[in-house]
């Protein structure tokens, strides 16, 4: 029957051939969460950005959700809801899924997406190589935004200040810019 029969050639790609591959015919799913996801991330630019929408695209283990900080999944002990502001979780992987707090600022959700995008590679943030590279990956990507983003992104900031900044010798934002939120 060949094209005389309606077939889709870029069915495989959700009909976007140019932004999504699936080389080896293993896409079973259809998730427009991790496309739409997929575009923001490579829309904001930047090389931490542009590798973490590659490896969402490449990933065929589950589907992506934004969930709200309270919900089960993401909230484990909760940690979300404890009123302490130094403890929170911006996503997860639960039983394949990405789950990520729609309840952050642009800003923290992106950094959030290059965080979880290192794990679906298997990195571990309970190695601590695989720690460090995660730290180094989010401290660019958070150097990568615009200084307008970087004031939103107040749970990294926080985290950069205290922890990453000393353990790389700098801040990437000086640190009254970041508290003056």
């Amino acid at each position: 029957m060949g094209l005389a029969g309606g077939l889709n050639l870029y069915g495989f790609a959700g009909g976007d051939p140019i932004n999504y591959s699936d080389p080896f015919g293993l896409c079973v799913k259809d998730d427009a969460v991790c496309r739409r996801l997929v575009r923001t991330l490579r829309a904001q630019g930047g090389e931490e950005f542009t590798k973490a929408a590659a490896r969402f695209n490449a990933y065929q283990g589950g589907r992506v959700e934004w969930v709200k900080a309270d919900d089960s999944r993401l909230n484990y002990d909760g940690i979300n809801t404890n009123g302490d502001g130094e403890d929170w979780c911006g996503g997860i992987i639960d039983g394949g899924n990405v789950l990520l707090n729609q309840d952050f600022s642009r800003a923290d959700a992106l950094i959030t997406a290059v965080h979880e995008s290192h794990h679906l590679e298997g990195l571990s943030d309970f190695n601590q190589a695989d720690v460090n590279k995660i730290a180094l990956s989010e401290y660019a990507a958070y150097n990568e935004l615009s200084p307008d983003l970087r004031r939103d992104a107040v749970r990294h900031s926080d985290r950069f200040a205290d922890w990453w900044g000393p353990l790389y010798g700098t801040h990437p934002v000086p640190l009254k810019e970041v508290k003056r939120q």
